[in-house]
């Protein structure tokens, strides 16, 4: 069973669970919430949605790109606002879905600080025979802002997922992942990319205080990717950094609901 066909059975799942599939999202940095999920859970209206995308994380890069810690993940993100049923049982009923004896495997939720995309949530990383394939997250607010009504995020890894199901091996290395490990590791210039952070949370400001939230909290995000590649290449101003991204994200979440109180 290929990614695609993974994809395809777990986005019938979750549809029969109220959540709808939506075109798919190009890339984002790890730990981040797509547009259309940050906003969805944010509006007056329960957002229930899936979605997959690519997810870049340099935080892996030391490892080189293998199979266990690729460096672009394709994944799928269900992001749910359609009640307080169990998440941990339906992600268990969803690997029935494809096949996978959850009383054969030792699956496993354990739990994890989520300190990447800033946030007071509860987050749990979800592994079968000690493979990480997914993680569940419950989101009690965004941005500062408590929701009205408590999201879930479900997030799948598809070539991992691949391995856990024994059809065959994830695929071969990208060279596309190789090629962005050793920028983040050799070639990226510290210097260079902190002008770029700082461009980018400039951007991220002045299309808020035009109150376009949709171009603000884009920039945010390449603001989280450009944090994370200058974790790599040096240690300094890591949690100043962290703090100016919180608070762009901050300000996305409420010119949106100001827009919307409008």
């Amino acid at each position: 069973m290929g990614h695609q066909e993974i994809a395809l059975r777990l986005q019938e799942f979750w549809e029969g669970e109220g959540c709808p599939t939506i075109p798919a999202r190009g890339w984002l940095p790890v730990g981040g919430l797509s547009p259309e999920g940050f906003f969805g859970v944010l509006s007056d209206e329960p957002f229930s949605a899936c979605q997959e995308m690519s997810v870049v994380d340099l935080w892996l890069s030391p490892y080189g790109d293998d199979l266990l810690h690729p460096i672009i993940d394709r994944r799928l993100q269900v992001t749910s606002q359609a009640g307080s049923y169990d998440h941990r049982k339906r992600f268990l009923e969803s690997l029935r879905a494809l096949g996978l004896d959850v009383l054969v495997h030792d699956v496993r939720f354990v739990p994890r600080s989520e300190d990447r995309m800033p946030s007071e949530n509860v987050c749990w990383k979800v592994l079968v025979d000690r493979i990480e394939i997914g993680s569940l997250k419950r989101l009690r607010n965004l941005g500062g802002i408590a929701l009205r009504e408590e999201a879930q995020v479900v997030e799948y890894s598809l070539p991992r997922l691949a391995i856990s199901l024994e059809e065959g091996d994830a695929g071969s290395s990208s060279d596309r992942g190789e090629q962005c490990a050793t920028y983040a590791l050799h070639c990226a210039e510290p210097e260079r990319i902190g002008s770029l952070f700082e461009l980018s949370a400039a951007e991220c400001e002045g299309s808020l205080s035009c109150g376009l939230y949709r171009p603000a909290y884009e920039h945010a995000l390449h603001c989280i990717h450009l944090a994370s590649l200058l974790s790599q290449r040096e240690q300094t101003s890591v949690w100043e950094r962290g703090a100016r991204i919180e608070a762009l994200i901050s300000g996305c979440a409420k010119a949106y609901l100001e827009a919307a109180d409008a």
